[in-house]
């Protein structure tokens, strides 16, 4: 079938807070119906920590060669590596973030890393430009697509995405997307940007029309869940941008 083929061609698939759940992680890709060759995956940060096989979902997401943007753990990583190795890193505000006291599960890792582990984690943005992605009305129609944007811990509005602040983003509001939704409308369309973020694990599933977040909380129990995003030719003129969402119980 026509829509088969349409579908099955390239995707973009952005994952939720992975937090080191290999096993889960396998079961969404197998759901997904996941191959390399034709899937492109971003990791929407904070895919180490927390949960048994940190080192395993970082191995084989290089293999794969995923994308990445980084989340607050993966910064807190980076940071305890570079207590004790010499580390290169282009922005000194990866070592500004914050220590926590519990035990150490992230310098245990950071331990572990190999030079080429770190390169590949330190080589990632914070907020990064996803291109056109699917814009619904309350009707769930697609219309026509808008700009987005993966970013971990979410966006200020009023800011642009050149001058949101790291400091000031690990601090962010967890309602942030309820000012940040209701900005997007009052700018001119070209302008608005849909934001696909992680992080907020007790917010849950939290998909609102110009944020989409997809931290459902897998390491606690929860799902890990994943939008796949696709392109539908509708015509030799018109294609349309058409995303879903697909989750796994963990």
């Amino acid at each position: 079938k026509k829509d088969e083929k349409d579908k099955s061609s390239k995707r973009l698939i952005l994952i939720g807070d992975i937090h080191g759940s290999y096993t889960p992680l396998i079961s969404l890709l197998n759901k997904l119906n996941y191959t390399s060759s034709q899937d492109s995956v971003l990791m929407l940060g904070d895919f180490l920590s927390k949960g048994p096989d940190s080192l395993k979902v970082l191995e084989f997401a290089i293999n794969e060669n995923w994308f990445g943007i980084l989340g607050n753990h993966e910064l807190s990583i980076l940071s305890k590596y570079n207590n004790f190795q010499e580390i290169k890193i282009d922005n000194d505000s990866f070592l500004a973030t914050p220590k926590n006291g519990k035990f150490d599960k992230e310098l245990y890792i950071a331990r572990k890393l190999t030079p080429s582990q770190v390169d590949y984690i330190s080589s990632m943005p914070l907020i990064m430009g996803l291109g056109p992605v699917p814009f619904q009305n309350s009707k769930d129609e697609f219309l026509n697509p808008l700009n987005g944007v993966a970013s971990h811990l979410g966006l200020f509005p009023e800011v642009s995405l050149e001058s949101q602040n790291l400091t000031d983003l690990l601090n962010i509001d967890k309602d942030w997307y309820r000012d940040y939704n209701s900005f997007e409308k009052t700018i001119s369309k070209k302008d608005r940007n849909v934001v696909y973020y992680g992080h907020h694990a007790s917010l849950g599933l939290n998909l609102k029309k110009y944020s989409k977040g997809l931290d459902s909380g897998c390491v606690y129990g929860g799902e890990l869940s994943a939008m796949v995003i696709w392109v539908e030719e509708i015509s030799k003129k018109q294609v349309v941008y058409k995303q879903e969402l697909i989750s796994v119980k963990c």
